[in-house]
C-alpha cells in the first residue's frame, strides 16, 4: 500500500532519476529510434496509398501464390510491420533496458553511498 510518505519519496526518487544526464540521453536515443521507425513506418503506408491512388491497374495483375500484385504488397506491409515492431523490441531488449537498470542501480548506489556518509 502506498501511503502519501511513499509516494512523495517515490516522486523524489523518480524526479532524480528522469532529470539524470544518462537518463535523459538514453530517453532521446530511444526517442530518435522510435520517430526514425515511426518515419519508416509512415514512407512504407503512404507510399503503398500513393501506388493505389497512381497506379491502380498492376496492383491487379495475377501472380502465383498470392493471387494479385496488391495481395502481395499488402502482406509485404504487415510483414514489414512486424519486422520494425520485432526490430525495435529487440534493441529496446539489448540496449535500451539494460542502459536504464544500469543508470537506475547507478543512482541507487549514489543515494546509498550518501545515506551511508551521512550516519
Amino acid at each position: 500500500m502506498i501511503t502519501d510518505g511513499n509516494a512523495a519519496v517515490a516522486r523524489e526518487r523518480w524526479h532524480e532519476v528522469y532529470t539524470s544526464a544518462a537518463f535523459t540521453a538514453l530517453r532521446r536515443r530511444r526517442s530518435r529510434v522510435g520517430w526514425s521507425l515511426t518515419a519508416v513506418t509512415m514512407v512504407l503506408y503512404v507510399g503503398f496509398f500513393i501506388v493505389v491512388a497512381l497506379a491502380p491497374g498492376p496492383l491487379g495483375d495475377r501472380i502465383p501464390v498470392f493471387g494479385s500484385v496488391g495481395i502481395a504488397l499488402v502482406i509485404a506491409l504487415f510483414v514489414a510491420a512486424f519486422a520494425l515492431v520485432w526490430g525495435y523490441l529487440s534493441y529496446s531488449s539489448r540496449r535500451l533496458a539494460p542502459a536504464q537498470e544500469a543508470i537506475v542501480a547507478q543512482i541507487a548506489a549514489q543515494r546509498n553511498a550518501t545515506a551511508g556518509s551521512q550516519r
